[in-house]
């Protein structure tokens, strides 16, 4: 029989879109239908609002990617949307976090690279690092390779690794202060440090704690045994 009640209504609304899409572009189209159908309203009525926003977002600026194509029919965004998906092709998405959102983020350095945050606590950088020579060293500059095996009377070591050893040990710290510099220039207002660790552990902590006594302008140490005032 006849769709009646919410069923004929929700029908009744795809028909008008149906019609609207001939005069309307993709983009047109989608931001009506979210914008009619409160759309981003509904989304704090679920889990995760902040996502389902994202979600709607990313479609809308994808149609509008799809405009600048010059094309306007809708089969035509869907069908250039499946090219996509056929191809693999990987949309990168960048979960920027927004102004007013009353949270605090944990995340690793290398994921809060170009992002920025009104108070940054760099914490766990105090252990001591996982780090051993490797048994075969590239040269990449050189072209050689570097090896050793074996182990007290039977080791075999080729010219030249000891060196390697050392220069290998060089680039990895250098490479511990520049993430250091990552994790710091989060900071838009205030950072916060935590720089307990054993001593002489080679640690990235260590190392900020040397980095800071040649420039002790810049920092200012806390008592963590005072209480804060709220």
């Amino acid at each position: 029989g006849n769709a009646t009640g919410v069923v004929a209504q929700a029908l009744a609304e795809l028909a008008d879109f149906n019609r609207r899409r001939i005069w309307l572009s993709p983009v047109q189209l989608i931001e009506a239908f979210i914008r009619e159908r409160r759309l981003s309203d509904l989304a704090f009525a679920r889990p995760r609002p902040r996502e389902r926003l994202r979600r709607l977002k990313l479609v809308t600026e994808q149609a509008r990617a799809f405009s600048r194509t010059g094309e306007r029919s809708l089969r035509t965004f869907l069908d250039w949307m499946d090219q996509q998906l056929e191809e693999r092709a990987r949309m990168v998405e960048i979960p920027v976090p927004e102004e007013d959102e009353d949270a605090v983020r944990i995340m690793t350095v290398h994921a809060a690279k170009g992002l920025e945050f009104p108070a940054v606590i760099v914490c766990g950088i105090g252990s001591w690092p996982n780090i051993r020579s490797d048994s075969v060293i590239f040269e990449r500059t050189g072209n050689k390779v570097h090896i050793t095996t074996g182990s007290d009377k039977t080791q075999f070591t080729t010219p030249g690794y000891d060196d390697a050893v050392v220069s290998q040990k060089e680039a990895e710290a250098a490479e511990t202060v520049r993430l250091m510099y990552v994790a710091a220039t989060r900071a838009r207002d205030y950072l916060l440090v935590s720089l307990f660790r054993k001593e002489k552990s080679g640690s990235a902590a260590e190392t900020l704690d040397r980095l800071a006594s040649e420039s002790g302008s810049c920092w200012q140490e806390l008592d963590v045994e005072t209480p804060v005032a709220p």
